[in-house]
C-alpha cells in the first residue's frame, strides 16, 4: 500500500519511502529502503524484498539504503546491482569497521553518527 504525503511531498509505504524528485526525462530518482541487517523469520521477506530490489534496478530507479551487506539489505542492494540499477549505501565508520559494509555496491558513504546517516538517507 502506498500513500502520498503532501506534507513533506513522499510516497510512503511500510517498506519503502520514494523521494519525490523533479520531473525530468532520464532523470532517476532515489528510492530510500530501511529493512533489517537479518533475513528475518518469514522466507516470504526474502521473496518481497529481492522482488522490490529487481523493481528498482528495472525501473530507472537508485537505491539509497544503510550499506550493509548481510541480511536483506544486502540481498536487496545484490538484486538492484544485478538488474542494472546503482547502489548507495550509507553506514556509520562502526559498522563499517566491524565489516559488515557491502563493498561491491555504486557508492559508500561513511559517516559519524546514526543521526547522521539518517539525515543522509535522504539524498
Amino acid at each position: 500500500m502506498l500513500y502520498y504525503n503532501n506534507i513533506n511531498r513522499r510516497i510512503v509505504s511500510k517498506y519503502v519511502l520514494i523521494r519525490k524528485s523533479r520531473e525530468v526525462e532520464n532523470e532517476k530518482k532515489n528510492v530510500t529502503v530501511y529493512c533489517g541487517a537479518s533475513f528475518g523469520v518469514d522466507k516470504s521477506y526474502q521473496d518481497i524484498t529481492r522482488k522490490l530490489g529487481e523493481w528498482i534496478g528495472k525501473n530507472n530507479y537508485n537505491l539509497v539504503y544503510g550499506g550493509g551487506r548481510s541480511g536483506l539489505m544486502g540481498l536487496i542492494a545484490d538484486s538492484v546491482l544485478e538488474n542494472g540499477g546503482k547502489v548507495t549505501g550509507i553506514i556509520t565508520h562502526f559498522l563499517s569497521e566491524r565489516e559488515i559494509a557491502h563493498d561491491g555496491i555504486t557508492k559508500l558513504i561513511k559517516v559519524d553518527t546514526m543521526s547522521e546517516r539518517k539525515r543522509k538517507w535522504q539524498i
